[in-house]
C-alpha cells in the first residue's frame, strides 16, 4: 500500500512538472492536442472491436469522449451505467417521495442521463444541461427522452427556482475556477427545491501530487486552487478543494449529508472526493 502511494505521488510530480512546462511556453492545447492523440492510439483496437459488435450503437465523436471522460466505447457505456444506478442510490434514501425532476449539471454528451431513467421510476423527469453548444446538438439528436438546455459558463441558468428534486455533477467543480465554485453553488440552492438534494465531486487530498509545491502552497492557504486554460470548463483547466474550506463555503446553502474522501474511497468516484448536500431552508 505505501509502495502504491509512493508511486502514485511521483507521478502525480512528473505530471505536474510536465504540465507546468507547457503552460509556461503556452503550448498547452499542444498538450491537449497530443494526449488526445495518445488516446486515440491506444484505444483504436479495443474501440474498432466494440463498434463492430455493436452496429447499431449511437457512439459520441472521439474528441467528445476525451474531453468529458475517457476515449474508451465500452467504459463510456459500462461505467456511465454503473455511475447512474450509484447515483440513484445514493440519493433515494434523501429524496421526497413522489415524482421527480432530476438534472445532470454538466451532462457532456450523457454518458449518465442515458441511463438514469433505467433506476426510477415512469414519474421521473430528466433534464440535462452543459455548456457546450455542439454537445447538447449531438444529445438531442441522439436521446429523444432527456430534456436538453444550454447553459453558459457562468449563472444563472434558466431553470425556475425550485425546479429539481435531485442534481448531480460529477467532474464539474473539478473544472470551474475558485471564484466561479460559489456563484454556481448558490445557483445550485436557487434551481433546487425544498430539501433538494445536490450530489458532487470535487479534486480533493488524492490529486495533490498532481501539484508543484508552490501550487500546493497557494492551495493550503486559499483553501483551492485552480490551473487555467483559455477554454473555460475544459478538462485541461483544473480546480484542486480542501475539505475544510468547502464545508465552509457549503455551510451557507445546504447541510453536508455525507462526505466521502477520495484518499479512502478511491474506487466510489475515481479518487475525487463525493459530497452529498441538501438545501437547508
Amino acid at each position: 500500500m505505501a509502495t502504491e502511494i509512493s508511486l502514485h505521488s511521483v507521478m502525480g510530480k512528473y505530471r505536474a512538472f510536465t504540465k507546468d512546462m507547457f503552460y509556461k511556453a503556452g503550448l498547452v492545447s499542444v498538450l491537449d492536442w497530443l494526449l488526445y492523440q495518445a488516446s486515440r492510439l491506444s484505444n483504436k483496437k479495443k474501440n474498432r472491436k466494440f463498434r463492430k459488435a455493436n452496429p447499431g450503437l449511437i457512439i459520441p465523436p472521439d474528441y467528445f469522449l476525451y474531453e468529458t471522460y475517457k476515449l474508451d466505447y465500452e467504459s463510456f457505456f459500462k461505467d456511465g451505467e454503473c455511475t447512474a444506478r450509484e447515483i440513484i442510490e445514493w440519493t433515494e434514501k434523501y429524496l421526497e417521495p413522489g415524482p421527480k425532476k432530476i438534472l445532470d449539471w454538466g451532462c457532456g454528451v450523457s454518458r449518465i442521463a442515458m441511463h438514469i431513467n433505467k433506476f426510477t421510476d415512469t414519474y421521473t423527469s430528466v433534464h440535462a444541461c452543459d455548456i457546450s453548444e455542439q454537445m447538447i446538438s449531438f444529445n438531442k439528436k441522439s436521446y429523444s427522452n432527456i430534456s436538453y438546455s444550454q447553459v453558459l459558463y457562468s449563472p444563472p441558468t434558466n431553470y425556475g427556482n425550485g425546479s429539481f428534486d435531485l442534481i448531480y455533477g460529477l467532474s464539474i467543480f473539478t473544472h470551474i475556477e475558485a471564484d466561479m465554485q460559489d456563484k454556481w453553488f448558490k445557483e445550485m440552492y436557487r434551481i433546487l427545491n425544498n430539501h433538494g438534494v445536490f450530489l458532487f465531486t470535487t479534486h480533493g487530498m488524492f490529486f495533490y501530487p498532481k501539484l508543484l509545491d508552490k501550487e500546493k502552497q497557494l492551495l493550503v492557504l486559499k483553501g483551492v486552487f485552480s490551473k487555467e486554460y483559455q477554454k473555460k470548463g475544459h478538462r485541461m483547466m483544473s480546480t484542486y478543494n480542501s475539505h475544510a474550506a468547502l464545508s465552509k463555503l457549503l455551510e451557507k446553502y445546504f447541510e453536508i449529508l455525507e462526505f466521502h474522501d477520495g484518499t479512502v474511497d478511491q474506487t466510489k468516484t475515481g479518487g475525487q472526493d463525493l459530497w452529498i448536500v441538501r438545501k437547508l431552508l
